[in-house]
């Protein structure tokens, strides 16, 4: 969300908590205008992430891709 913010800002050199992102028609767009609330936040984590997903996503986190199993072993 954080790097969007800045993409819309059009530069990193600004302070999200009190500059504006930009101008809408002729009210200007803070963070806080499109940041959800942590209400939301909770309520799509809630719905949407369980155990399932965490077994799924890391059944083989320790196995790696095929470039970590073509390096070599046992050269420093």
């Amino acid at each position: 969300m954080l790097v969007l913010a800045f993409a819309i800002a059009g530069t990193v050199d600004i302070d999200l908590s009190t500059d504006s992102l930009g101008v809408i028609r002729t009210h200007p767009a803070y963070l806080r205008d499109i940041w959800p609330a942590s209400e939301e936040i909770e309520e799509l984590v809630a719905k949407h992430v369980g155990q399932k997903f965490f077994r799924r996503a890391y059944k083989r986190v320790f196995d790696g891709d095929e470039f970590w199993k073509k390096l070599p072993l046992g050269r420093a």
